[in-house]
């Protein structure tokens, strides 16, 4: 597979976001991209090299940001991200040999909606989701070849449930269920799904006595 280089721009970027990033051994951090188009948030962005395979800097973030880490994928890329003092963390990664490269990225997202400067309910109204459900996070980059987004909810509904509201509607729509994890002995459950160039992955699990969902959804520009 031809490896994908993400040319990520932010609005408004403060280097000293992303030298704050906190990073393990044997990573070196390249530079950052700036643009003004980031959906009135302020990010800051660097790419990233590491000898540490992809799981083993997944589980350095995870251990780091302990319950707080939620991971998600979209193949071939996987992420983790977390709410840290009134900013909100992501680490983007794929396997680069028998290492791992990718982005890491700082948003100020938390402190505007706490500020009522961005509603998120009304960012992600077009974003299914079952009655009483609550959105906690979203986020959305472009690249030069495609846009996606990053959507964190969470509800009482059971795991069970909340993959059959999304098969159901899905489905309903002409999208195509291509994995699911049911059955595996995963105690979470993912659903792979895609309409033409449109794929969409969901990692679902309980924390807590509820359910979080994170979506990952990418399209062709």
């Amino acid at each position: 597979m031809n490896k994908l280089i993400l040319v990520l721009f932010c609005l408004s970027a403060n280097i000293s976001f992303a030298n704050s990033f906190p990073l393990p051994a044997k990573t070196i951090v390249g530079t950052v991209s700036k643009s003004a188009q980031a959906l009135g948030m302020t990010l800051s962005i660097q790419k990233f090299e590491s000898r540490l395979s992809m799981l083993k800097l997944l589980a350095y973030y995870q251990k780091l940001w302990g319950e707080n880490g939620v991971q998600s994928e979209m193949p071939p890329w996987k992420m983790i991200g977390a709410k840290v003092k009134g900013h909100y963390y992501n680490v983007q990664v794929q396997t680069n040999g028998t290492g791992s490269l990718g982005f890491l990225s700082i948003s100020d997202l938390p402190e505007l909606i706490e500020k009522e400067q961005i509603n998120h309910q009304t960012m992600l109204v077009d974003f299914p989701k079952m009655g009483g459900s609550e959105i906690i996070d979203n986020q959305k980059h472009s690249d030069l070849l495609n846009t996606s987004r990053t959507v964190q909810i969470r509800n009482k509904f059971s795991i069970s449930a909340n993959s059959q509201y999304y098969i159901n509607h899905y489905r309903q729509r002409g999208w195509a269920l291509q994995n699911d994890t049911r059955g595996s002995g995963l105690k979470g459950r993912v659903l792979f799904l895609a309409k033409g160039k449109n794929k969409l992955s969901l990692t679902i699990s309980s924390l807590a006595g509820e359910s979080h969902i994170v979506a990952n959804l990418s399209g062709a520009n």
